[in-house]
């Protein structure tokens, strides 16, 4: 604990009688400077005392980090128990305690589905499902939703109705059931529509039922477009196969565009598949395609780097072999340049020894003197030096 931590419980314990403060104060004041290992001690104590479930609920929780063995989260659990409340259920199966303790989370939800069960409700199933969907307590209860708005559907007893429960819920163990009404009223109703056609128009009344049929399925077909109102799908093909099954209809303009209608859509959907299988070909070919590149150009990317690094290490000891002969040369032309300088000094000493003879036009006597002294190479090179500077010399001496 830190020294400061110390330092205020030591306060605290040292206050005199006008300042005493009650255990709950002094839990507040552990917990307003993060001390939770020593506030926990005194947290039991309290919630000991009061016994109820929302006291030990808040120390499960606020201490779940140093809640040793679970003994909060395990007191927790038994008053949940003792209460029977659906929400303290809820509450507790959200808690993590603390390793090893073993979470009692599954048997919490299986309580609060107990609940749940005990009153139906779709709302309430449904709320069950989004708080515990991992749980397999969920399945259960989106059966009981399905058998809930099945009966709703029942008690609606039209197509419509039917139809949005089957494709609600096509999984569901009533859709086909759902179906299978649904159907059954379109062929009635269809039954009682045939039986009122005029036996003297019977042409002209078979025509204009199976054209009415025709331009309901068309309208049911068209509305499924909207993902509000997807369910009308089923009522389209539904009136599509009443069209195509029923006898008295053979012959009629409207199953003849019916059929047509059908022809086109297979044809269609042949040429959606083809394309489908093209679109998927291309792409396979296209992704061949990009791998070999890649393949490629890695394979030239690796035969690149060698060929630079080969050149350059032919470059690198080109360059060394380079260096070491200008080295050479250089060590050469120092060493020509010492000798020079070492001719030119004997030079001087001569010049300086026969300065009161004759000159005899000295500058000749000099390159003479230096000739002696100098190899043959130096002396051309300093014989080439000194000619340009004898004009200026012949000047100053003149």
């Amino acid at each position: 604990m830190p020294k400061t931590s110390y330092l205020c419980i030591l306060l605290l314990v040292m206050s005199g009688p006008a300042a005493a403060m009650t255990e709950k104060q002094q839990l507040e004041g552990l917990e307003s400077i993060h001390e939770w290992d020593a506030a926990y001690p005194l947290a039991l104590k309290l919630a000991g005392q009061s016994g109820g479930f929302e006291d030990w609920y808040k120390v499960a929780e606020r201490y779940a980090a140093v809640d040793q063995n679970g003994f909060a989260y395990l007191k927790t659990w038994q008053q949940a128990e003792q209460s029977r409340h659906e929400d303290n259920y809820r509450r507790f199966a959200k808690l993590t305690p603390k390793p090893p303790t073993v979470s009692l989370a599954s048997a919490a939800v299986h309580r609060v589905f107990q609940a749940v069960d005990a009153h139906p409700d779709v709302d309430a199933y449904a709320r069950f499902i989004q708080d515990f969907p991992g749980y397999p307590e969920s399945l259960a209860a989106l059966t009981r939703v399905h058998g809930l708005l099945y009966q709703k559907a029942k008690a609606a007893n039209t197509p419509e109705e039917y139809d949005r429960y089957a494709a609600a819920f096509p999984e569901a163990e009533q859709a086909k059931d759902a179906e299978a009404a649904a159907w059954r009223i379109e062929k009635d109703s269809l039954a009682r529509a045939l039986a009122s056609v005029d036996p003297n128009r019977r042409e002209d009344g078979l025509n204009r039922v199976a054209n009415q049929l025709l331009t309901q399925a068309l309208q049911d077909e068209h509305a499924a477009a909207d993902p509000a109102q997807t369910y009308r799908r089923l009522a389209a093909e539904r009136k599509f196969r009443l069209l195509q099954e029923t006898p008295e209809f053979n012959g009629t303009h409207a199953l003849i565009n019916a059929l047509l209608r059908a022809e086109d859509i297979q044809r269609f959907q042949a040429l959606t598949a083809q394309i489908h299988s093209e679109n998927v070909q291309t792409r396979q070919q296209i992704e061949q395609a990009r791998l070999a590149l890649v393949e490629t150009v890695t394979e030239q990317s690796k035969a690149l780097k060698q060929q630079i690094a080969v050149q350059g290490q032919t470059l690198q000891a080109a360059l060394e072999a380079y260096n070491q002969a200008t080295d050479r040369r250089l060590d050469t032309i120092d060493s020509g340049l010492g000798q020079l300088k070492i001719g030119l000094d004997d030079a001087r000493r001569q010049l300086a020894e026969q300065q009161n003879a004759s000159i005899c036009d000295g500058w000749t006597c000099a390159l003479s003197v230096a000739a002696d002294v100098l190899p043959g190479g130096a002396y051309a090179k300093f014989g080439a030096a000194m000619l340009t500077k004898i004009p200026a010399i012949k000047q100053f001496l003149l």
